[in-house]
């Protein structure tokens, strides 16, 4: 079995996070895990602001899961450090994510183009929703930081929640087999037409995507 856990909360006040680390890392040394420490305090024991770019926590390394990140915003929010660190790189520097979506039953549609994920509340749910992967051959140490995860959450959040979720691996490349021809035929279809191509400006790429979407759909109506 795939095993694994999401969750996510909030810290209940600003004051508890010196705390919570320091329990943190008691149990890290009993239990040999590695941890990395971000601000351990937040000033004036009052939170920040969503503009504060530190992060303030504990990231804890069992050897036998992902991260397990107990980290948190300038207001408090569970986030996955790494992510919202280069998150936040990428935006400064001005870097734009746009999402394109072509519907393959619409003969005359045009692609969808969206700039949402750019959103501040569309991008801060994308760090702010965590997960831990359990890929070890220990799976007492996975069990241990999940309840260890649930006990602090439990203590020192509020909205807080935790779901796990258990893959049979062949059911998954059951599924991944099913769909592999149509991901490859999309694919190859989107590198042979970009293939040699350039683009005078954005309506240029937006003809580009009515002619893959064309393909993709005559392509379908084949099979």
């Amino acid at each position: 079995m795939n095993r694994s856990f999401q969750y996510k909360g909030t810290l209940k006040d600003a004051s508890l996070l010196p705390a919570m680390v320091e329990e943190v890392v008691d149990v890290c040394d009993v239990l040999k895990w590695e941890y990395t420490t971000f601000e351990k305090v937040y000033a004036g024991n009052v939170f920040s602001s969503e503009e504060d770019k530190r992060n303030y926590g504990i990231e804890v390394h069992t050897g036998e899961t992902s991260s397990v990140y107990l980290a948190f915003d300038g207001v408090g929010h569970l986030i996955n450090a790494q992510l919202k660190t280069l998150i936040d790189t990428h935006n400064e520097e001005g870097t734009k994510v746009v999402t394109v979506q072509i519907n393959l039953d619409d003969k005359d549609g045009q692609p969808e183009i969206s700039e949402g994920l750019n959103s501040e509340d569309m991008t801060s749910e994308i760090y702010r929703t965590l997960s831990v992967y359990y890929y070890g051959k220990q799976e007492e140490e996975y069990m241990r930081i999940r309840e260890f995860v649930r006990y602090l959450g439990n203590k020192y959040m509020m909205d807080f929640e935790m779901v796990e979720d258990e893959t049979d691996p062949s059911r998954f490349n059951e599924v991944l087999s099913e769909n592999s021809e149509r991901i490859r035929m999309i694919i190859n279809s989107f590198q042979e037409l970009i293939k040699d191509k350039s683009f005078e400006g954005p309506q240029g790429f937006l003809e580009f995507l009515h002619r893959l979407g064309k393909h993709l759909r005559d392509n379908k109506s084949e099979d």
